[in-house]
């Protein structure tokens, strides 16, 4: 057993991803398995306990680094006290006990504690599988609880520990646990009745994620205040499916049925029938279609103007900012990808370079240049001039790029990484700023904002919930000012999109037939509406004011 926890600790800093829960008869084999020391074993029941080991010890300590190493610690006990366990119980609750114990132990010898802001928790904290997320107004209130009240707040309605299993856990008697229980409860009464009801009815007139939040809170309420909290705010508001866009412009859905245009003056009209990917032209007037190894070229009112095929199939089409020119992707992971760039009239044809899986990106405001952003084999970012081929510049960024996304005005490139953005100048390449994700989170969408400074970027966390991040730059894009979280989500964000005017966001949710349309003021949302876009439709585009 002397190997294990130092295995433990790198599978802990490597592999802290959560595999899912396990079944009992799983379990008791995996509790089987590491006392024989398998490390296949442990790894096993490492993956599916840390998630609620973690967020235990971070809810008692409030300390997103502390927690991991109370939480890492807290396994290493456990599996060095396995011959004790009784192989009869599940071993999660009693994992999350030692955890406990050793992060009440922490908290009391603490001096001083810092503070962790509710949005850094939702992106750290990974949920326990019996409980759901608290919204940031409970984190900061159970937070601002007396430590002693604050611990049996969290064993008992976060973590659901039993009054007898806190008292053992404490090491307090059963009617010391419940007197600190109510004192707690009236405490948080007075400071989240005003905040719930506020949050409950923005909640409910949030998307389906955000509802999660008002359904915890809903839950949660009657007991920490003895009142059922009830809303009359209605759900979203549904978009019309006739008329204009909240945010102006047309968009373009590639649902089961086809590609749709909506926002064109009347219902969604139909421009093609199964695809696979689309894009717009500058102004909404034609879209670029790929189906399999075919592109075509199709008119707003349905009527197809060209098309072409290649002997691979094609991804990522895109259009110049000009109109005259379009990129589009062919090959795969065997073989190799190479860029080909068209006239918007369909002739022209040329290959253009080798790249990796992403999505090229044309720079905007250089007409009559053609200039295409890519990240070529080397995974360097590179601007080239798509007549010529001609390299402006290459560029080397901290991780491998995933995405790129010019500025409104062309004068900067976002590229984003697993694990931040970096902003390069339009000129050189030079590398002007760099946002690092918070926590373990990781990029996986980005969006530049038309007309302010700034971009939106897709964060998902280690459990795989995904929301949706605002960030606000200085003019030069070197500096964050600051950035706010305005959509959440249990599963997969696919796509994002900026109206034309940047003052709406709209979202493409896995599992949705739709995407939910954020309008932004300030820091904040004022209104949420809701597009009824098609079975499992991907949001394609949205363009043109």
């Amino acid at each position: 057993m002397g190997a294990q926890p130092e295995a433990i600790r790198w599978t802990g800093v490597l592999a802290s991803r959560r595999a899912g829960p396990l079944t009992p008869r799983a379990e008791r084999a995996a509790v089987r398995g590491a006392l024989r020391g398998d490390p296949a074993a442990l790894d096993v029941l490492f993956r599916a306990h840390w998630p609620a080991a973690y967020r235990t010890a971070w809810l008692i300590v409030r300390d997103p680094h502390a927690a991991e190493d109370v939480a890492q610690e807290g396994f290493v006990a456990a599996v060095g006290a396995l011959e004790r366990f009784d192989r009869t119980r599940p071993f999660g609750p009693w994992l999350r006990t030692i955890v406990a114990r050793r992060a009440i132990d922490l908290a009391r010898s603490r001096a001083s504690r810092r503070e962790v802001d509710g949005v850094e928790v939702l992106e750290q904290v990974a949920s326990a599988p019996a409980a759901g997320s608290p919204d940031e107004d409970v984190i900061a209130a159970l937070a601002a609880l007396p430590e002693d009240q604050r611990t049996v707040v969290v064993l008992r309605h976060l973590l659901e520990l039993s009054p007898s299993e806190i008292a053992e856990v404490v090491g307090v008697p059963r009617g010391t646990v419940n007197s600190r229980l109510r004192r707690g409860l009236d405490t948080l009464a007075g400071r989240l009745v005003p905040v719930l009801i506020v949050a409950v009815a923005l909640a409910a007139a949030l998307t389906a994620p955000g509802r999660a939040t008002a359904e915890w809170v809903q839950r949660h309420l009657s007991e920490v205040t003895g009142q059922v909290l009830r809303t009359t705010t209605n759900p979203s508001t549904p978009v019309p499916r006739t008329g204009a866009l909240p945010g102006g412009g047309r968009m373009l859905a590639v649902n089961e049925r086809g590609l749709f245009a909506f926002g064109v003056g009347g219902p969604p009209r139909q421009l093609l029938g199964r695809i696979d990917a689309a894009a717009w032209s500058p102004h909404g007037r034609y879209a670029v279609a790929v189906r399999g190894i075919e592109l075509i070229a199709v008119s707003v009112r349905g009527r197809r103007h060209w098309s072409l095929a290649e002997r691979r199939p094609i991804t990522w089409p895109a259009w110049s900012p000009s109109g005259y020119r379009i990129a589009y992707v062919v090959g795969g992971a065997r073989g190799g990808r190479t860029i080909h760039v068209v006239a918007g009239d369909g002739t022209g044809k040329h290959v253009l370079a080798a790249t990796r899986a992403v999505a090229p990106a044309w720079q905007p405001g250089v007409a009559p240049a053609e200039r295409l952003a890519t990240v070529d084999s080397a995974a360097r970012v590179t601007l080239r001039d798509a007549d010529s081929g001609r390299v402006l510049w290459r560029t080397r960024t901290p991780n491998t790029p995933l995405r790129l996304a010019w500025s409104a005005d062309g004068h900067r490139l976002l590229v984003g990484q697993h694990d931040r953005v970096t902003v390069l100048t339009a000129s050189t390449g030079a590398r002007i700023g760099d946002r690092r994700s918070p926590g373990k989170t990781i990029d996986s969408v980005i969006a530049a904002r038309p007309g302010h400074a700034g971009y939106a970027v897709v964060r998902r966390t280690a459990d795989g919930a995904e929301r949706v991040v605002v960030v606000r730059t200085d003019a030069a894009g070197r500096r964050v000012l600051d950035e706010s979280a305005v959509l959440f989500a249990g599963g997969p964000i696919r796509g994002i999109a900026w109206s034309p005017h940047g003052d709406w966001l709209a979202a493409d949710l896995a599992g949705v037939d739709g995407w939910d349309l954020v309008h932004l003021k300030g820091r904040g949302i004022d209104r949420i509406r809701t597009l009824a876009a098609g079975r499992d439709a991907h949001l394609a585009g949205w363009c043109c004011r």
